[in-house]
């Protein structure tokens, strides 16, 4: 008895095999983990909340990044994503697809983080295979080594602006709870103390805001200078670019951080799109100054206006005011909270008037005598934007900062006499190029220089040292892929 008693192991499990079953443990955890939001992904690919909470309950069976890419074998037919989480990820819908990548990728490993070159090339390897899916960019925004692979892509300014037109239609078909405001899945209490949809959740603005921060990106910098520089198909996808981050704006008025950054992608790519001295870009000019004077793609920029001509913004107090009345309540958090206000919102103005000096050197290029429905697209242009510029120069905003008076002077000026004489085109290149140069020096002072140190380069991404010299080797890439596609320039303009 002693002895049969000695044979049976006290613990149940031996010393010698912890590894094996911890291993079998792991994998049976994975397996029923991909099981379970697979099914759920097709139940609520339409609920964000809901599938966030499902996503939270099996999220602690996955232990590294190893096992989001690992197979998953299983009985009888294998479930959505051919048995493993990415390919679940890449299989569902965009909006699921971006759930399961904030909780499984952005939560766990951090805002920016590194994935191994084997995962490094199968992400990309799928950003091909499931072109549809915009969610992807996820992974390219906060991946070095996957974002440095995207700026290098041949065709990259084609596969991005096709994301941005499928981001379009995903929009239009969007409810409207969701776009219309941003605490339509959050409880009255969170709304209270300054929690937005954003915070807690991946909804459709989500995924604009990733599009538009890999193409703000340093290693896309190059990509306007070069589709200017290649013409031809690459610079038609530029200005679809442009033409489609502009009607995203329209259709998501309650989620101004993706509002400024589209700001900040329309604001520096103007002159690249539109260039000046290419009357042929006249109408798809035409076609923006249409869309920003008569639809909701113009109220962010008078929004930006009105909140700021009525400030000082010197002061802290003031600036947070501004913010506060351009994004609604934020909850304050970092020790540099205070510096990142000042720098958004002087960031925001800069971009809003550089975008409308951009607006008014197109005018005054255009002929003398414009047919009757270009005469009504200016005559709107200027019932939209005048009312609020004579406001802001009269403000305090005037008041404080001479430069800003004589900026917003000059764009009243200009728009009250389009078109006017071609001398006037040289003398608002010089005032837009003053108050560049006070702009940079506006969004960096003392207080928040060390966080802005890259004051310049927010300010025009697409204009650095590093962007004019990558972009000769860029354009030769773009338009090899231009000659490539059966597009006719005359149907895309």
């Amino acid at each position: 008895t002693r002895q049969a008693a000695a044979r049976v192991p006290s613990d149940p499990m031996p010393p010698q095999s912890p590894p094996r079953v911890i291993a079998r443990q792991s994998d049976a955890g994975l397996v029923s983990a991909l099981q379970i939001l697979a099914t759920n992904v097709q139940l609520h690919a339409d609920a964000p909340e809901r599938l966030h909470e499902i996503v939270d309950r099996v999220a602690h069976r996955i232990h590294q990044t190893d096992d989001l890419f690992k197979f998953c074998p299983s009985q009888g037919e294998l479930p959505l994503g051919a048995g493993t989480l990415w390919g679940l990820i890449c299989s569902s819908p965009p909006l699921a697809a971006g759930v399961l990548l904030r909780r499984l990728f952005r939560e766990r490993l951090g805002e920016v983080f590194d994935l191994s070159p084997e995962h490094a090339d199968t992400v990309a390897f799928s950003l091909d295979e499931y072109r549809e899916n915009v969610a992807l960019f996820g992974i390219v925004a906060r991946c070095r080594e996957v974002r440095e692979a995207y700026g290098q892509r041949g065709d990259g300014i084609f596969h991005a602006t096709d994301a941005l037109e499928r981001l379009n239609e995903l929009l239009r078909c969007a409810p409207p709870a969701r776009l219309l405001t941003n605490v339509g899945c959050l409880g009255v209490t969170s709304a209270v103390y300054g929690v937005k949809d954003t915070d807690a959740f991946c909804v459709e603005a989500d995924l604009c805001r990733v599009v538009l921060d890999v193409l703000l990106s340093k290693d896309c910098a190059a990509w306007p200078l070069a589709c200017a520089a290649a013409g031809g198909q690459a610079a038609i996808a530029l200005r679809r670019s442009f033409l489609s981050v502009l009607e995203i704006m329209g259709q998501i008025p309650a989620h101004s951080f993706a509002l400024a950054a589209a700001l900040e992608y329309l604001s520096s790519c103007f002159p690249h799109a539109f260039p000046c001295d290419r009357f042929q870009v006249h109408n798809g000019f035409w076609i923006c100054l249409r869309m920003l004077s008569t639809s909701a793609c113009g109220e962010f920029f008078e929004d930006v206006i009105v909140a700021c001509g009525g400030s000082r913004m010197d002061e802290v107090e003031e600036v947070v005011a501004v913010h506060s009345a351009i994004f609604g309540h934020v909850r304050p958090h970092g020790r540099n909270y205070g510096s990142k206000v000042f720098f958004e919102v002087r960031l925001l103005l800069c971009h809003v008037l550089l975008f409308l000096f951009h607006v008014s050197e197109m005018l005054h290029s255009c002929p003398s005598e414009p047919p009757k429905v270009v005469e009504s697209i200016i005559s709107s242009f200027r019932s939209r934007f005048l009312p609020p510029l004579r406001n802001a120069l009269d403000g305090d905003i005037s008041g404080r900062w001479p430069a800003v008076r004589a900026a917003l002077g000059a764009l009243v000026t200009v728009a009250e006499k389009v078109p006017s004489l071609p001398g006037e085109c040289q003398w608002l290149r010089g005032a837009r190029a003053a108050f560049k140069e006070f702009a940079a020096t506006w969004l960096s002072p003392s207080a928040i220089q060390a966080l802005a140190q890259d004051g310049s380069d927010r300010l025009d991404p697409f204009a650095s040292a590093a962007a004019k010299t990558a972009a000769p080797k860029v354009a030769t890439m773009f338009n090899e892929s231009g000659m490539k596609l059966d597009r006719s320039p005359e149907a895309d303009e």
